[in-house]
């Protein structure tokens, strides 16, 4: 009895058995996403005019403004679960444009995220993030600023799905209220204290898209 034993004991060592094999850390898969993938996406977001603030919570508060968004660019996986600053992403509300450079380091700003790879198929992978875009100082409404429409970091959500043979993406954003703040012109809020110098409050940046491994 004590030989079968240890010979079953034995086996298990040899064989790498199910015991040792709970015993290893499951190994990450973020490394499925990997590299630049030029994307671009386009929804809707709701803008809430400057001017709200003013109002006292009642039927005359106005009320956020549904309009055109979308986010367009490339975007860089580092496998290690970072979407790093060499990303370059443009956003469009209401058809203004805050190109990438508006994130840019040069005067302070940064593009960054991360991501985590939570389930793999046979074929696809699906993924969650966060991307995070804080405009320089240039691009803030302050002194000396140029064209610009972002005011305050925006933060959005993503949900990917890749098609890993083809090196495909799909990519959702989400959020969840206030998802940061852009200075839009008057005829797009309806607001008549709103100027590209006043930031409007954004909420729920709903876009859909794809993105390519380049």
């Amino acid at each position: 009895m004590e030989k079968s034993l240890a010979a079953v004991l034995l086996l298990a060592l040899v064989s790498g058995g199910p015991a040792l094999a709970r015993s290893k850390p499951p190994a990450s898969l973020n490394k499925m996403l990997k590299g630049s993938y030029a994307f671009s996406t386009s929804g809707t977001a709701l803008v809430t005019p400057t001017d709200a603030a003013t109002f006292s919570p009642g039927p005359d508060e106005p009320m956020p403004i549904l309009t055109e968004a979308g986010l367009s660019g490339v975007l860089v996986f580092d496998g290690n679960g970072n979407i790093t600053a060499d990303s370059s992403v443009n956003v469009a509300l209401a058809g203004v444009t805050c190109p990438a450079s508006a994130y840019g380091t040069p005067d302070g700003g940064s593009t960054k995220g991360t991501y985590t790879v939570a389930s793999k198929g046979p074929s696809t992978f699906a993924a969650t993030g966060t991307l995070t875009l804080t405009p320089g100082k240039f691009n803030t409404g302050g002194a000396g600023a140029g064209p610009y429409c972002a005011s305050t970091a925006i933060s959005v959500d993503l949900n990917l799905v890749g098609l890993i043979s083809h090196h495909l993406l799909t990519i959702g954003t989400s959020g969840d209220g206030t998802v940061g703040s852009a200075a839009l012109p008057t005829s797009v809020t309806s607001s008549p204290t709103t100027t590209q110098s006043t930031p409007n409050p954004v909420w729920d940046i709903v876009t859909q898209g794809s993105g390519e491994l380049q």
